[in-house]
């Protein structure tokens, strides 16, 4: 299962430089995409324009597999859960 976070009432953001945090409020299953993370975002914020240096699960010490594109921010679930309401992801950014 994919869960696609087309609209911003599913993901919620928070930033300070260097660093992006989007807060999911769905349990992610095997793969999630982020859309406004991607390389061609034209959100009105601004989010992650530039290049992303690493992705973060906060709770979860498992490295995660994930991939920038045009689409999105494309980050495969670990398969234990780090919480049971809201997951952060840390998305750090290149530069910073």
């Amino acid at each position: 299962m994919v869960i696609n976070y087309k609209h911003e009432a599913y993901v919620r953001f928070t930033s300070k430089p260097g660093v992006v945090y989007a807060i999911a409020l769905a349990s992610p299953e095997k793969e999630t995409t982020i859309q406004s993370l991607g390389s061609n975002s034209t959100s009105e914020a601004g989010l992650a324009a530039g290049s992303i240096a690493n992705v973060q699960l906060l709770g979860s010490d498992a490295k995660l597999e994930w991939s920038q594109s045009d689409n999105g921010l494309s980050i495969s679930a670990p398969s234990s859960k780090s919480g049971d309401f809201a997951y952060v992801f840390k998305v750090s950014l290149k530069g910073a």
